[in-house]
């Protein structure tokens, strides 16, 4: 929960909220006990968490909770990249000057985020996960790519990288948008595997 990253307990959050730790717990409870937040308290939490009136009526949500833990205390800064720096070979010194996304999964510096470009994996509606224009994407390394996963490439001579969702029939693969507008594409042998999409959230 990224309002308590900023804390060493529920306690010390509900208490920064003026509200009671039993109150915040049914905030966040999906059981028979849990409650919807409204809307003063949804504003009271976006001053504290410094993000923009309305960010929590959007959803933010993880890719899949297998794909590496998560932890609820420590909250660690990944290179923030552009879609033209992904792929490209950087000096460690580079690498880390550039500005950092703070995310509260367990990714060593060897991954990295993006802003996403345009919608062509903005999903249908109703439709998780999807990742709209301007949204942030965490994407770690170290996971091999496998059939159906959201996966970032760059391919043999283009400008910048690529985010498609990795299809394989009958041993070929391909990079399907999950906007039907965009075309399904075949991935050239020669493509390099840049790593595969663990989070997506609103970064403001």
């Amino acid at each position: 929960m990224i309002l308590e990253s900023r804390y060493e307990t529920r306690a010390t959050a509900a208490k920064a909220l003026g509200i009671e730790p039993s109150q915040l717990s049914r905030f966040f409870n999906d059981g028979k006990n849990g409650r919807n937040i409204g809307g003063n308290s949804a504003r009271k939490f976006e001053e504290e968490l410094n993000k923009p009136h309305g960010w929590l009526d959007i959803p933010q949500w993880e890719v899949d909770r297998n794909l590496g833990d998560l932890t609820d205390i420590n909250v660690s800064g990944v290179p923030l990249m552009s879609w033209e720096m992904i792929g490209v070979t950087m000096k460690e010194e580079d690498l880390r000057a550039l500005p950092t996304h703070q995310t509260n999964k367990k990714i060593d510096f060897n991954g990295f985020a993006s802003v996403l470009k345009n919608d062509s994996m903005d999903a249908p509606a109703g439709v998780r996960p999807t990742y709209p224009e301007g949204f942030t994407i965490l994407v770690n390394r170290d996971i091999p790519a496998e059939h159906g996963a959201d996966c970032v490439f760059r391919m043999n001579g283009s400008s910048e990288a690529v985010f498609r969702r990795l299809i394989i029939d009958g041993g070929v693969k391909y990079l399907k948008p999950l906007n039907e507008i965009y075309p399904m594409v075949q991935l050239p042998d020669d493509a390099e595997y840049i790593g595969r999409v663990v989070q997506v959230s609103l970064d403001c």
